[in-house]
């Protein structure tokens, strides 16, 4: 029995597994709010690789666009393109991390 696979954001799965202490307080502007729940959905969908999630590519976003009907700005293609960067080296920087914790504990 297939089913569909739950997409979960960082926070979710941070508050589900006891870690939501790890969860920086970031409420995003009123008017951005819709910006950082496309961001998430996106994200949600993305490739990964051997060194972990893919960056989005403008195809994926132009791709979700017309499926799903979402106008975009200009503007705002280039504020998620930017949130994506920023995601991606957060993620970086939490791999840096954990192979220093985990060298560290040899």
């Amino acid at each position: 029995m297939g089913g569909v696979k739950e997409t979960l954001s960082r926070r979710e799965m941070n508050d589900r597994f006891g870690q939501g202490h790890l969860n920086p307080d970031i409420e995003p502007p009123e008017d951005g709010e819709h910006l950082w729940e496309w961001f998430w959905h996106l994200s949600g969908h993305r490739h990964q690789g051997m060194n972990g999630p893919q960056p989005l590519t403008y195809q994926d976003v132009e791709t979700w666009s017309r499926m799903t009907g979402t106008i975009l700005l200009r503007e705002e293609v280039l504020i998620l393109m930017q949130m994506d960067t920023a995601f991606l080296n957060a993620v970086a920087d939490e791999h840096e991390e954990q192979r220093k914790r985990a060298e560290a504990d040899k």
